[in-house]
């Protein structure tokens, strides 16, 4: 999953900061109070640039590339796609078995 999220960023990579993976740790919503460790669960998180270096670039268009490269990839898995708003935009793509 983590070199699928890759290879669709990499066209952007000018306003990616970071990707990140974990598994079973630090994979719930920091914002939750469910701060378990879960071995069916994984999460990646694109950081990206702030908004002024982005060019004119959309990171919601980087978003939709990923939903449309990962739904479906994974049988019997929950997907789930979220999009932070914040100076650093995080989009967060969980792996639920």
């Amino acid at each position: 999953m983590e070199a699928k999220v890759a290879q669709v960023v990499e066209p952007d990579k000018d306003i990616v900061s970071s990707v990140i993976s974990n598994v079973t740790v630090a994979v719930t919503d920091p914002q939750s109070e469910d701060q378990g460790n879960y071995a069916n669960k994984g999460k990646i998180s694109v950081a990206f640039v702030e908004f002024g270096k982005r060019n004119g670039k959309s990171t919601r268009d980087v978003l939709n590339r990923i939903r449309k490269a990962i739904t479906g990839s994974v049988p019997g898995a929950k997907l789930s796609i979220d999009q932070k708003t914040a100076a650093r935009q995080l989009k967060k793509i969980s792996v639920l078995n």
